[in-house]
């Protein structure tokens, strides 16, 4: 999932459900470090392959 914080694009990847309770967490969020739209989307792409 890609969205926009202020001008900076994040990527959030939602967790397993046999990893919440380790985690504490339903979705973990990345920041892209780029205001790029395109930019965002090929770094979100290699983090949702690594993930």
């Amino acid at each position: 999932m890609l969205c926009v914080r202020g001008t900076t694009y994040r990527f959030g990847h939602i967790v397993p459900s046999s990893l919440r309770t380790a985690l504490n967490r339903r979705k973990i969020w990345f920041s892209l470090k780029t205001g790029y739209q395109n930019e965002a989307r090929k770094r979100a792409s290699l983090l949702h392959t690594r993930t």
